[in-house]
């Protein structure tokens, strides 16, 4: 379980006290479960044509992909991370993608987003040598040690690469 120590400014410039943040794995029996499949539908589901069961769906099954982890304080959900087995960007090979890596709006800055990718990395190793991502925020995996491998495409898109 990964572990970090939350003490940044908010958005109304107050400090919370130091909040404990661990990440955990959840499926969709998790008390945090429809939250995050809300979170996940809503950025990308619904734009993609899915229904919240659809979703809901895909980022709890992980048969051939590391199960989806939540960031959370113990009380609430701060975060989630999932995978998603897709097509390499070089080849027809399925390869292993970060599907959703999502931060809730009041909690982004916190280095909580960096804490999901690192647990990412370490979560992937056991399923493959490579871990993608297809973002419009190459810059933040860019500062985290990864290699863009494909330009950000007219969606302002950029798929990026980590050799575990």
């Amino acid at each position: 379980m990964a572990e970090k120590r939350d003490s940044s400014p908010k958005e109304n410039g107050s400090v919370i006290p130091e909040t404990r943040v661990t990440t955990r794995p959840i499926d969709c029996d998790h008390p945090f479960a429809s939250v995050v499949a809300g979170w996940v539908h809503d950025e990308w589901g619904a734009k993609e044509g899915r229904t919240f069961e659809e979703t809901s769906q895909r980022l709890f099954d992980h048969a051939t992909a590391p199960q989806t982890h939540a960031a959370t304080d113990s009380v609430e959900p701060l975060g989630v991370l999932s995978f998603v087995r897709f097509p390499r960007p070089d080849c027809a090979e399925t390869g292993l993608w970060i599907d959703a890596l999502f931060v809730a709006p009041g909690h982004r800055g916190s280095g909580i987003g960096s804490l999901l990718v690192s647990l990412a990395c370490e979560l992937a190793r056991p399923f493959s040598d490579r871990l993608y991502v297809y973002t419009d925020q190459p810059d933040f995996y860019r500062r985290l040690g990864w290699s863009e491998i494909k330009p950000r495409d007219e969606a302002g898109c950029a798929v990026l690469e980590r050799i575990l």
